[in-house]
C-alpha cells in the first residue's frame, strides 16, 4: 500500500478510515474518498482531523497519484477549490 507510518497514524485514531483506504488503494476511488474526507459536509459542525492525520491523508493521496496517475473525476468533487488539488 503506502508508507506504513502514514497508515499507522490514521489507524491509531480512525481505524475505519484506514480500512477503507486499504480497500480502495489502487483505484481512482481512493482519491475521491480522501477529497470527501477533507471537506466539511456537516455545515461547519465537523471538527476536522488532527494535523498528523491530515498530513498522512495528503501523503497517501499524493503517493497514490504519483504511482497510478489516477486523478479523481472532477464531477465527483463538490468543492470547486478541491477540484484542482490533485494537480
Amino acid at each position: 500500500m503506502t508508507t506504513q507510518s502514514d497508515l499507522d497514524t490514521i489507524n491509531a485514531s480512525y481505524p475505519h478510515i484506514g480500512k477503507v483506504l486499504s480497500e480502495k488503494w489502487g483505484t481512482k476511488d481512493i482519491v475521491t474518498y480522501i477529497e470527501q474526507l477533507l471537506q466539511d459536509t456537516r455545515d461547519g459542525s465537523r471538527r476536522g482531523f488532527p494535523f498528523q492525520v491530515m498530513a498522512a491523508l495528503v501523503n497517501i493521496q499524493s503517493q497514490h497519484l504519483s504511482l497510478t496517475g489516477t486523478a479523481p473525476d472532477p464531477q465527483e468533487i463538490k468543492d470547486t477549490w478541491a477540484r484542482h488539488s490533485h494537480l
